[in-house]
């Protein structure tokens, strides 16, 4: 009986995500909204992971385990829509603004050299590894971190070559270019998942976004198989690299079928399996964290050396040793530690219990204002917010918001601050008519019930 609740809730969230997915597949301009984004995330840890889980391993979950673990991510999804739709509904047009031509060439300066910024930052942290590990005793963790300064610099150039024409555009984009592949190699030296993808995804979805055009559906589409194929891919090749094989071996073992199916069936590496044993464990023992986690991760900016004992990332009320301590017992084995995390729900229940919906129903709700202001207003603040939360979203729904904070506001504060710095050396007045993408001219009015696409019909 217990196995069959597990199912129905399993296809139901089959049904609900993939709706959301293909759904996207007929009308391109919703592929740049975060929940499609979320629901291929969805189903890959909830969907995939767990059929994987439950065929292999199913011995090493309870009925409670199973049907907890299934649920809380169903209601997570379902609250997430909730928020983004209530956020569409409640969207009203504003005045829209364009940045004219010597912005776009100030900001796409500025953000080629946060791109090499975020450079030098990425080659400190290959030189640390190089040496055998990090030299936190002697060098701050920021200057390991300032590779985060290249994403947000990414977008900025992305965004005003993209709205640039002619030799211009050309020019910029080369530039910007020739920039990301300094700034991206040492991650894709050392097959660094969560260095990778943000970069990859700001190339499908900036320039969409920039103009106001629906993105080419098989471009995207394509992009976004290739993006979860590198992701899956990295973790066979590092097996090889990281134990001083060469590539040319490493990709001899290399096997995209593998890459896709093998990581499933690896106990410890099925992110499914810790969220269900995560889940039990904190409803058997009451060890939440009431959001004292989370909040802690305010505070986490402040060095070592001066907070002596500092909590690790995301810690609150108990330690994450205690935690992980409590799931090994309950699970019969040390699952969380070493391997794989325990996903995006699991993390949030950690934190609220059973009003974890309602923490993804909120989240939905706050990206979804950001990207319908950026939409409806043009406003470079709104749309670099919104991008900043889809940059983060691997880290968030595969590992958690501790793993997402930091990246997260860096995306978010630095892109923000920097355009506040060019607007007070040079105004950001609006664009001639003439400018303004065809794509944006003639709108109807937004209601307060529905607002329409920013994109032109695809129908």
């Amino acid at each position: 009986m217990e196995n069959n609740i597990f199912w129905i809730l399993w296809v139901a969230t089959l049904l609900l995500a993939g709706w959301v997915a293909v759904d996207a597949v007929f009308k391109p301009w919703k592929l740049l909204e975060w929940p499609v984004l979320c629901s291929v995330m969805w189903l890959y840890f909830y969907v995939y992971m767990a059929y994987d889980a439950i065929s292999n391993f199913q011995s090493l979950f309870t009925p409670k385990a199973l049907i907890l673990g299934q649920l809380l991510p169903l209601l997570s999804f379902a609250a997430l829509l909730y928020g983004w739709n209530v956020a569409r509904r409640t969207s009203v047009q504003g005045r829209r603004s364009y940045a004219t031509l010597e912005n776009r060439v100030l900001i796409c300066f500025v953000g080629m050299a946060m791109i090499i910024t975020g450079a030098v930052g990425g080659y400190l942290v290959q030189a640390g590894r190089d040496a055998g590990g990090f030299d936190y005793e002697n060098t701050s963790a920021y200057v390991y971190l300032a590779f985060y300064v290249g994403y947000p610099g990414l977008a900025l150039s992305l965004w005003a070559a993209s709205l640039s024409r002619g030799t211009v555009r050309t020019v910029l984009l080369t530039l910007t270019f020739v920039a990301l592949a300094i700034f991206i190699y040492p991650h894709v030296a050392y097959l660094r998942r969560g260095p990778t993808f943000p970069a990859i995804l700001l190339l499908l979805l900036v320039p969409p976004l920039a103009t106001g055009k629906a993105p080419n559906r098989t471009v995207y589409l394509s992009g976004l198989a290739i993006l979860g194929v590198v992701m899956l891919a990295y973790l066979p090749l590092r097996k090889v690299i990281y134990n001083k094989g060469t590539w040319a071996e490493a990709f001899s073992e290399f096997s995209v079928t593998d890459a896709v199916t093998e990581r499933g069936k690896d106990i410890f590496d099925n992110e499914y399996i810790n969220n269900c044993h995560l889940i039990e464990a904190l409803t058997d023992n009451g060890k939440y964290q009431y959001g004292t986690g989370h909040g802690s991760l305010f505070l986490h900016w402040i060095p070592s050396s001066i907070w002596k004992n500092k909590p690790m990332l995301g810690e609150g009320i108990y330690t994450h040793d205690e935690l992980f301590a409590d799931v090994g017992q309950s699970a019969g084995i040390q699952l969380l530690g070493g391997g794989a995390a325990a996903g995006g729900v699991a993390d949030a229940f950690v934190q609220y219990g059973f009003l974890t919906p309602l923490f993804f129903g909120l989240f939905g709700w706050l990206v979804s204002k950001a990207y319908w202001k950026g939409r409806n207003e043009g406003s470079l603040f709104w749309i670099h917010s919104y991008i900043a939360f889809v940059c983060a979203t691997h880290w968030l729904i595969s590992q958690g918001v501790s793993a997402a904070f930091v990246p997260m506001l860096a995306f978010l504060l630095i892109p923000l601050a920097t355009l506040r710095f060019i607007g007070k050396i040079q105004p950001m007045s609006m664009g001639k008519p003439n400018e303004v993408p065809l794509s944006h001219q003639g709108n109807p009015p937004i209601t307060a019930t529905e607002p329409p696409s920013p994109f032109p019909s695809t129908r």
